[in-house]
């Protein structure tokens, strides 16, 4: 059975993060900022806590006006809208296209008013799309661009030279994830150099804290493959969005009972900015690319039936997630659960506010006939054709 959940992190790498918490003492001196490891030359960022405390750092330096309007692309953690909301801000959805799964630059402008101040988008299942035509309009607008990169991380990939702000995570479930961790990095120096001030009056994380947090996910990668989806199979009796539900319980980044933003207020502690460093350094084990682009051709020469690809136009894609949208959705996920591969409908994903359903169809479409499917290194190729008969639905019409 191919998992749905990995955790992109090394046994060295763990024992080295415990090692920092318990012996090495010096790295609470590590700075708030550093060199993201790219090729785009001097460019500061803040490590933080969390993307959450990004992007709450990003809101108190940039001081916008309660009751300001910010455009956010429909699908997001609902964290961030309720950040927005503790700033007085307003969400304001605006509908994506399948196609790149980004607003159009015309949808934008329909739902800009005089109230609008910022635009944050976020893009989906490791997609890093072009966006030259929403930051063009975005300085046109004399609007405030925010990218949410939460799931298009890669090592070399520092965001957009073009936003105003860039946000990244590394998160557990994260490629190179660092068990936590978020950067941001903001254009304008004046409002970056509050952001920093900000950040430094932060109560500072405990180290047991974050030593605990690794030993969390040690042990869910000790039992994780084959050994976790055993367990996870005892629990069959419950309905599917129970099991799905104990899944993503699992792998939060925060509790969701702690109150938010007195949670995410903290600066991270020495060694989690030293492993956030480290793991950006390392190289990007190509698995999930590869995997993922292979099975994309292996698809299209099929040609889309009643199934689609989303994002399939982006300039480039991680495949930190392989997405389908099918109206056959739950169809789809019993035959790739009886086949060995553990997909799933439930994602962490959701609008703004219920009446986004009528305002953003292609989003919410989106998420009622969305599919998640585990494609990464080692699957072969024969893996690979296997999975793709599945999701063309050859597999089940051959074996009849």
């Amino acid at each position: 059975m191919w998992a749905r959940k990995q955790i992109d992190i090394g046994w060295y790498d763990l024992a080295y993060g415990i090692f920092l918490c318990l012996v090495d003492w010096q790295t609470e001196s590590a700075p708030f900022t550093f060199k993201l490891h790219s090729g785009h030359g001097d460019r500061n960022w803040l490590l933080t806590l969390t993307e959450r405390t990004a992007f709450d750092l990003l809101l108190l330096a940039a001081k916008l006006p309660r009751g300001s309007e910010v455009l956010v692309s429909p699908l997001n953690v609902a964290d961030m809208f309720r950040i927005l909301r503790e700033h007085g801000l307003n969400p304001v959805a605006v509908d994506i296209e399948l196609s790149t799964l980004m607003p159009s630059v015309t949808e934008l402008e329909y739902r800009r008013t005089d109230k609008t101040r910022a635009v944050l988008i976020a893009p989906l299942f490791g997609t890093q799309p072009e966006v030259s035509d929403v930051s063009r309009w975005a300085r046109a607008s004399n609007v405030q661009l925010w990218l949410d990169w939460a799931q298009a991380y890669a090592p070399g990939f520092d965001g957009s030279v073009e936003a105003d702000a860039n946000l990244f995570s590394f998160g557990p479930i994260k490629a190179k994830t660092a068990l936590g961790g978020g950067l941001l990095e903001i254009r304008d120096q004046t409002v970056s150099e509050r952001a920093e001030r900000l950040l430094s009056a932060f109560p500072k994380q405990r180290r047991a804290s974050y030593a605990m947090r690794i030993c969390k996910y040690s042990l869910l990668k000790l039992i994780s493959g084959y050994m976790a989806l055993y367990l996870l199979n005892l629990f069959r009796f419950f309905n599917a969005e129970r099991r799905d539900r104990f899944v993503n319980q699992v792998f939060r980044n925060l509790n969701k009972h702690s109150e938010l933003i007195l949670a995410i207020r903290q600066q991270a502690c020495g060694p989690l900015k030293h492993m956030v460093q480290r793991r950006n350094a390392e190289s990007f084990a190509s698995g999930y690319q590869a995997a993922g682009q292979k099975l994309t051709d292996k698809l299209l020469l099929h040609g889309q039936g009643t199934w689609q690809l989303p994002g399939l136009t982006a300039r480039k894609k991680t495949h930190w997630l392989f997405p389908v949208v099918t109206p056959q959705a739950p169809k789809m996920i019993r035959d790739l659960q009886a086949n060995g591969w553990d997909a799933t409908s439930s994602t962490r994903l959701v609008l703004p506010s219920p009446d986004d359903e009528r305002t953003c169809p292609v989003a919410a479409s989106l998420l009622r006939n969305l599919v998640l499917i585990p494609c990464y290194h080692p699957m072969t190729d024969a893996d690979l054709d296997k999975l793709c008969q599945i999701i063309t639905g050859q597999h089940l019409a051959r074996s009849t």
